[in-house]
């Protein structure tokens, strides 16, 4: 059932793709007001803020000519059909109906008025799933932060860390923030992977299908397709050898594994394809574990962001690591205390293993690929080198014969 009792959700561009009827709403204002909408995209910003904030502090508007623009925009959103010009996000309905069925309080928490989001809801028939809706007014409750608060306070909510806050821009996530609950952050609105994070999302979904697994708290391991996905994702991000090492790392360990009692060979696939997630961002060193561990735990993948932690440190020691420290102090200190707390089992020591035998161009002898590291790198621990034969020695005697067999 997971932990999270009060779900609040936020509506545009969240529950609904509301994008083309408010990007019209505000092409037909401008213009009203004497402007010119040369690049639609640049008002993509606009779905989710507050009318007046967005008229006022981005668009350069003084209180009266906002007064003036918010009755433009809402003569076409509301009486031009602009509030209809949406449609619901794959997955969401099913996912309301799932969560309402479990006993999940459920809240809408908008920008808009309360009618406006009522008659969006009743008209796409989301209105059944939700306990109530708290929507912004122009008298307390102008900002995201200040809705939220009245929303927890009227559904009773006791315990902040049962609750948590689902929308697709900073403003939602910033509150949650305030408010002091979870958050989690929807890829597929019209906020992208920096803002959210930035804004201190504590967990990222991609689809309706995660806001669920999130909530229920049962993920560790995302989906072989979905690991593939970020896997390409990260490669063309950063472009580089590190895409047909991971796929070479997931290759050794699901032959390992399947020679294993007690081991999941599709589970050891999709690990190896992640372990190395965090070079993504660019060519990094330490940073990389860092940056994997971190994306994958906001992705709620808990044993994959662990794996993507352990995977550079068989002997437990952030000082072992082969490469540059290319993080400050304070994450570094933060890695120990990572690994001084974690239980490593037979899949990180996997996955140890596999990342000592595959090189981009396929899997290798440990040998070659340590010596390979120390070339590069001017140097190579006795006590990692040692944990790794040893490791060698310890899945050899689980499968019965010798690792060099299964290249």
């Amino acid at each position: 059932m997971g932990k999270y009792e009060y779900i609040f959700f936020d509506l545009d561009g969240t529950l609904n793709d509301s994008g083309p009827g408010i990007l019209n709403s505000f092409t037909y204002a401008i213009e009203q007001m004497g402007g010119k909408v040369e690049d639609r995209s640049q008002l993509k910003k606009f779905v989710g803020p507050p009318l007046r904030t967005s008229f006022e502090e981005s668009l350069g508007y003084s209180p009266e000519d906002a007064d003036k623009a918010i009755g433009f925009y809402r003569e076409y959103y509301h009486g031009k059909g602009g509030r209809f010009e949406c449609e619901i996000y794959p997955g969401i309905r099913e996912l309301l109906a799932k969560l309402k069925n479990e006993g999940k309080k459920l809240i809408v928490v908008t920008s808009k008025n309360e009618y406006g989001a009522k008659v969006v809801l009743e008209h796409f028939e989301l209105d059944q799933y939700f306990d109530f809706i708290a929507a912004a007014n122009d008298a307390d409750r102008q900002h995201k932060t200040e809705v939220l608060a009245y929303a927890v306070e009227q559904a009773g909510v006791k315990e902040l860390s049962k609750a948590i806050m689902v929308g697709d821009r900073e403003n939602d996530i910033t509150a949650a923030r305030v408010v002091g609950m979870d958050s989690i952050g929807v890829l597929f609105g019209y906020g992208d992977e920096e803002e959210l994070t930035t804004a201190g999302a504590t967990f990222l979904a991609r689809s309706a299908e995660c806001i669920g697994r999130l909530i229920d708290g049962n993920a560790g391991v995302p989906s072989l397709e979905e690991a593939k996905a970020l896997l390409t994702e990260g490669a063309q991000m950063n472009p580089g050898p590190w895409e047909a090492h991971s796929y070479n790392v997931a290759k050794a360990a699901k032959l390992i594994a399947s020679e294993c009692d007690g081991m999941d060979a599709d589970k050891a696939y999709v690990l190896g394809l992640l372990h190395d997630i965090g070079r993504r961002n660019g060519v990094s060193f330490l940073a990389h574990v860092y940056d994997g561990y971190h994306f994958l735990k906001r992705l709620g993948y808990e044993e994959a962001a662990r794996i993507a932690l352990t995977h550079s440190f068989n002997t437990g020691h952030l000082e072992d690591y082969v490469g540059k420290f290319d993080i400050d102090e304070e994450k570094q200190q933060e890695l120990r205390q990572l690994l001084s707390a974690t239980e490593q089992n037979g899949y990180d020591y996997l996955i140890q293993l596999c990342d000592a035998v595959a090189m981009p161009e396929g899997i290798v002898s440990i040998e070659k690929r340590m010596t390979d590291v120390k070339t590069r790198h001017g140097y190579y621990p006795q006590e990692k080198w040692d944990r790794n034969i040893f490791l060698k020695e310890y899945f050899e005697k689980k499968m019965g014969r010798n690792l060099e067999e299964l290249q």
